[in-house]
């Protein structure tokens, strides 16, 4: 299945990628596809929904990007970095933590009811000119 975002995408909104010490967009072209496998896997009809226009394809893309660019902005996976007494703390849970998506953007993954209008009423102004 394609992904919910490209790196041309990632590209426009985040800036170019880094290609002198490791090929970025490779990377984040595989956590593209990990990332809207995750998405599918947890919002399991989000393709027949944005198909049927109750979801918004661009709040799909969206939360792909956000998981994407958690990872490439940090791809050491450090909590905490110094310079000066070189202390760098190693997470490796963050990056599965980094793809996953939080409560609320499950939520703005579902379906919206479309509103239904409980009545209409037409109002007729005599002798009113714009």
């Amino acid at each position: 299945m394609a992904s919910f975002i490209s790196t041309s995408e990632i590209s426009v909104i985040r800036g170019p990628f880094e290609t002198e010490t490791f090929d970025e967009e490779a990377s984040a072209e595989m956590l593209a596809t990990f990332a809207s496998a995750e998405i599918r896997r947890q919002v399991p009809n989000i393709d027949a929904d944005i198909a049927a226009g109750t979801v918004d394809a661009a709040l799909a893309t969206w939360v792909a990007y956000r998981m994407v660019s958690d990872v490439l902005n940090n791809p050491e996976r450090y909590t905490s970095e110094g310079i000066l007494d070189a202390t760098y703390r190693f997470d490796s849970q963050m990056v599965r933590n980094q793809m996953r998506l939080t409560p609320d953007e499950i939520d703005s993954l579902k379906p919206v009811a479309p509103v239904k209008r409980v009545a209409s009423r037409t109002i007729n102004v005599v002798g009113w000119c714009p």
